[in-house]
């Protein structure tokens, strides 16, 4: 399938249904794994981008929204691409799925810090 709706499976056993651009997913689809684990939303040069929802094998969901990247990892795993510029947004999209509903938050820094860095009297 060179462009348009179409359906495509990959020697990983992995089934692609959706638009294509240039012989690769790109517009709305859904990527099924042999595992039971899908993800569907937006694809741009055969990656997920943008909102998407993750289906996982033991029939858990989670939904992104956004502008992170979300790459298939196998045995019904995902993982973000590394963007640092995203990761407020990752966090924050973990935190109300309830993800990160048993870790405590880090300490904050102190609101004035001691910013004296002059050298100590030597007498």
């Amino acid at each position: 399938m060179d462009e348009g709706e179409g359906r495509a499976s990959f020697p990983n056993g992995s089934v692609y249904v959706g638009r294509f651009l240039a012989g690769q997913p790109d517009g709305k689809g859904k990527m099924s794994f042999p595992d039971g684990g899908s993800l569907e939303g937006t694809w741009v040069k055969g990656r997920a981008e943008g909102d998407g929802i993750a289906a996982y094998p033991d029939g858990s969901r989670y939904e992104q929204s956004g502008v992170s990247t979300l790459i298939y990892a196998g045995d019904g795993k995902f993982r973000y691409e590394e963007d640092l510029l995203n990761m407020v947004h990752v966090l924050e999209d973990m935190r109300a799925s309830g993800a990160l509903a048993n870790v405590k938050p880090a300490a904050m820094p102190p609101k004035h810090p001691n910013r004296d860095f002059s050298r100590p009297d030597a007498s």
